[in-house]
């Protein structure tokens, strides 16, 4: 919440790490399998 309030945009930063999260996840494991 204090995040959320920090920022100037609200739905902006709330959509920006919602498909964030999962891409870096995503490229996390495609990372380690090729390792």
């Amino acid at each position: 919440m204090l995040v959320t309030h920090n920022l100037p945009a609200g739905p902006h930063p709330s959509q920006a790490p919602s498909p964030n999260q999962p891409t870096k996840h995503k490229d996390n494991g495609e990372h380690l399998s090729e390792q």
